[in-house]
């Protein structure tokens, strides 16, 4: 599909704490609106609507469903743990990991574990107030979009912008 066509909002709540300022942890809500392409309708989440023909001349119908994920994630920033620690720092590059739940509101619904990789930007606006860029990787079973194909995992590519709040 084109790329106009695979965007789609979200929504990311979370409550995080820094034990050091290299490490932290957080619990995140993500509220995910999933839009792409199928081959096959009859086993997936899709929308009415008329076919299309993609670049490779396959017939493809397009798809859209709903998710939320609860995961847990462990934060590193690299900017503090390599450049040492900066109150007023204005850029930090954070990776992290986790692992959480990730449920369909779609019927039929699905129901599976999830593994999380990220990279994070956050540009400082304020001494409480910030910026994020963050680009996350989601995988989970295959059938998580109601599509059963020849694959163990079905993965989600997300970019998102936002703001943070420290208390």
């Amino acid at each position: 599909a084109k790329f106009g066509k695979r965007l789609a909002p979200t929504f990311d709540f979370a409550v995080g704490k820094w034990f050091t300022p290299g490490i932290g942890v957080r619990v995140m809500f993500d509220y995910v609106q999933q839009k792409g392409a199928t081959k096959n309708c009859a086993d997936s989440y899709t929308h009415v609507g008329n076919p299309f023909i993609n670049s490779h001349g396959e017939t493809l119908y397009y798809q859209k469903f709903k998710y939320y994920d609860i995961h847990g994630d462990v934060l590193f920033n690299l900017t503090n743990l390599l450049c040492g620690y900066k109150e007023d720092r204005f850029f930090n590059f954070i990776p992290y990991v986790g692992l959480g739940w990730v449920d369909t509101w779609n019927a039929p619904r699905e129901r599976n574990p999830g593994a999380i990789l990220g990279l994070m930007g956050t540009f400082r606006l304020s001494s409480s107030l910030s910026a994020y860029l963050d680009v996350r990787g989601t995988m989970t079973d295959d059938c998580i979009d109601g599509e059963v194909a020849q694959r163990r995992q079905d993965g989600d590519l997300a970019v998102k912008v936002g703001l943070t709040y420290n208390f």
